[in-house]
C-alpha cells in the first residue's frame, strides 16, 4: 500500500496514468512522457481513456522539440489529433483560452 509521502510526491500526470493503467490497460498514452504534464483527466464515455489540454501539448512542444508555435500546432494537428481510434485518448482545448484573444 502506497503511504500518504509517497502519493504525495507524485504528481498528477503519474497518478493519472497509473489510474487508467489499472482502469483500462488498453488505453493509449502520448509518447514521449513529457505529454504526461498535459493529461487533465480521463473521460467515462465508451470506455475509460486520457484527457489531455490541447493548449499544453503545444507548450510542450515547443518547450521540449525546438519548434515555434505554428509548427507545433502543424504537428500536433497531423501528428497527434490525427490518430484516432478505440483507446485514443481525447483531447480539448479549453474556453480559457478562448477567452485569452
Amino acid at each position: 500500500m502506497m503511504s500518504d509521502k509517497d502519493k504525495q510526491e507524485k504528481t498528477n500526470a503519474e497518478l493519472w496514468s497509473e489510474f487508467i493503467s489499472d482502469v483500462n490497460p488498453d488505453a493509449l498514452q502520448l509518447d514521449p512522457r513529457y505529454f504526461d504534464e498535459a493529461v487533465i483527466g480521463i473521460s467515462f464515455s465508451y470506455d475509460c481513456v486520457l484527457v489531455y489540454d490541447y493548449d499544453m501539448i503545444i507548450e510542450l512542444l515547443v518547450e521540449n522539440e525546438d519548434m515555434d508555435y505554428k509548427d507545433a500546432i502543424e504537428h500536433a494537428n497531423y501528428n497527434i489529433l490525427g490518430s484516432k481510434g478505440e483507446h485514443f485518448p481525447i483531447y480539448i482545448k479549453r474556453k480559457k483560452y478562448f477567452d485569452e484573444g
